[in-house]
This record gives structure tokens, C-alpha cells and sequence, in this order.
């Protein structure tokens, strides 16, 4: 995905640098922010402000997540819940034969253990056990 954000100057008059912050540093004078960390901040301020459409977007072509639209997965704040879950399904069944009863799996967590409950209940299903 390529995030290009317009600043309001014409192309023929220079444009002054853009003022960065640094999050991690209120009150004092932030420490100057590498190009990496400003390209991430300006693609972090663009999934917020475009959330909607970009949840729109995968919800109509949900292709889209695991190709051009795949760093969204590195910044999951920004994905809906129903984009998620489609993903971890699709990533679930992939490399298996297409069954229609493979499309959804069921599994019984605790919330307290949901984490093991979950390797434990999906490595049984991809070993053979439902």
C-alpha cells in the first residue's frame, strides 16, 4: 500500500518540512524522528482517518488483506473484528481441500486460557481430530 499525503503547496514553490512528534515525549522538546518513524506516523494518521473505507474496501474484496492491503495486518487497530476473522479463517483452511464444512470451526476456549485453548483446539483440528 502506498500512502501519499498532500501538504497544499503548488509542485513549483518549495514546501517547509512538516512538524513531527514524537508521542513518547510530552512536555519536553522531541527527539528528531528518523524518516522511518515519520513515514510510519503519516501512514498511522492515514489507516485512522480512513478506517471506514479501508474496512470497506477488504469487506467488498477481501483479497485485498492478504495482497496490497496486507501491512494492515501488522497495524490490526485498524481492522474491523469481521476482517480479522475472515483473514484467520482464510489463513486457517489454506492448503486444504475446499469442503464447505471446513469453512467455519468452532472452538471451546476459557477466557482465561484463551490463548493455549486456542493452539490446542486448532492444532487438533488441522491434525485430524474433527
Amino acid at each position: 500500500m502506498v500512502v501519499a499525503k498532500s501538504l497544499g503547496s503548488s509542485p513549483l514553490t518549495p514546501r517547509a518540512a512538516p512538524v513531527l512528534t514524537n508521542p513518547l515525549s510530552p512536555g519536553g522538546p522531541a527527539p528528531a524522528l528518523t524518516p522511518r518513524d515519520a513515514m510510519e506516523q503519516t501512514f498511522t494518521a492515514f489507516t485512522r482517518k480512513h478506517r471506514a473505507s479501508l474496512n470497506a474496501l477488504i469487506r467488498a474484496n477481501p483479497g485485498l488483506i492478504g495482497g496490497s492491503f496486507s501491512i494492515l495486518i501488522k497495524t490490526a487497530a485498524v481492522l474491523d473484528f469481521d476482517n480479522k476473522r475472515g483473514y484467520f479463517n482464510t489463513q486457517l483452511h489454506r492448503g486444504q481441500p475446499h469442503r464447505e464444512e471446513a469453512r467455519a470451526l468452532h472452538l471451546n476456549v476459557r477466557r482465561q486460557y484463551i490463548f493455549e485453548d486456542s493452539f490446542q483446539n486448532v492444532r487438533w483440528q488441522r491434525d485430524g481430530g474433527g
